[in-house]
C-alpha cells in the first residue's frame, strides 16, 4: 500500500547523509585554507604549498559533497504530480494514517470511511475469491520479493482492512468503545490483507491487529 512512502523515506535517509557529506567538505576547506599573514607570522614555502594542495582536495570534495546534496534534495522533494497519480485507495488510506497520526481522530475516521465505502465492494470480493481458492495465508513481517509483489497487488483488499483498523483505533482513542469494536470486528473478515510499515520495512495483518485490539476492550 504505501511502497511509494518507503521510497520517500529512504531519500530522506540519504539527504541526511549528504547533508553530513556536505558539512564535513566545508569543515575540511575551511582547516585547509591558508592562513599565512592573517596569523602574523610568515610561511614556509613548503607549508604554503602543501595547504594550498589540502585547500585544493578540500574544495574537490566540497563540490563532490555539494553535487550529492543536490542530488538527494531533488529526489527526498515530493512530485505532486505522482502523488495526485497514486491510486485513490492509497492517498485516502494515507491521508486517514496522517490524520491519526496527528491524533485528529475525527478526520481520521471519515477519511478511512471514504476508502471503505468506496472499495469495500472490490475488497469483499477478493477476500471471498482468495479464501474460496484455497489460497495460501501471506505471511507477516519481512517476507521476500515475490510475497511482497502479491501483497502490493491486493491493493482495494489491504487498504479497506487497514481502514478498518484506523477507524477503531481512532475511535479508541475518542472513548467511542463500541464504535472501535464495531470497526475491529469489520477489520477481522479480512485475513489476506497486510498492512505496510515504511518505516520498519515489513509487513502486518491488520486482522490480528484487530483481534488484539478487542482481546483488551472486553
Amino acid at each position: 500500500m504505501l511502497e511509494q512512502l518507503a521510497g520517500f523515506i529512504n531519500s530522506l535517509e540519504g539527504l541526511i547523509t549528504a547533508i553530513g557529506t556536505l558539512l564535513g567538505g566545508l569543515a575540511a576547506l575551511i582547516a585547509a585554507w591558508p592562513k599565512g599573514k592573517s596569523e602574523g607570522r610568515s610561511v614556509m614555502p613548503k607549508t604554503l604549498k602543501s595547504k594550498r594542495s589540502a585547500a585544493t582536495a578540500a574544495v574537490l570534495l566540497l563540490t563532490i559533497s555539494a553535487g550529492i546534496f543536490v542530488g538527494r534534495l531533488t529526489a527526498v522533494s515530493p512530485d505532486p504530480v505522482s502523488i495526485a497519480s497514486l491510486p485513490l485507495n492509497v492517498r485516502l488510506t494515507t491521508a486517514a494514517w496522517d490524520f491519526y497520526n496527528k491524533k485528529d481522530y475525527r478526520a481520521a475516521i471519515a477519511k478511512a470511511q471514504e476508502c471503505i465505502q468506496e472499495f469495500q465492494g472490490s475488497a469483499n470480493r477478493e477476500q471471498a475469491e482468495l479464501k474460496g481458492q484455497l489460497a495460501p495465508v501471506p505471511p507477516t513481517g519481512k517476507v521476500s520479493e515475490e510475497d511482497k509483489a502479491t501483497i502490493f497487488q491486493r491493493g482495494l483488499l489491504n487498504d479497506v482492512a487497514t481502514c478498518f483498523f484506523i477507524q477503531g483505533r481512532s475511535a479508541e482513542s475518542l472513548g467511542l468503545l463500541e464504535d472501535a469494536k464495531r470497526a475491529y470486528h469489520q477489520a477481522e473478515t479480512y485475513p489476506y490483507a497486510r498492512t505496510w510499515d515504511p518505516s520498519g520495512q515489513f509487513f502486518w495483518s491488520p486482522a490480528q491487529a484487530a483481534t488484539d485490539r478487542l482481546s483488551t476492550l472486553k
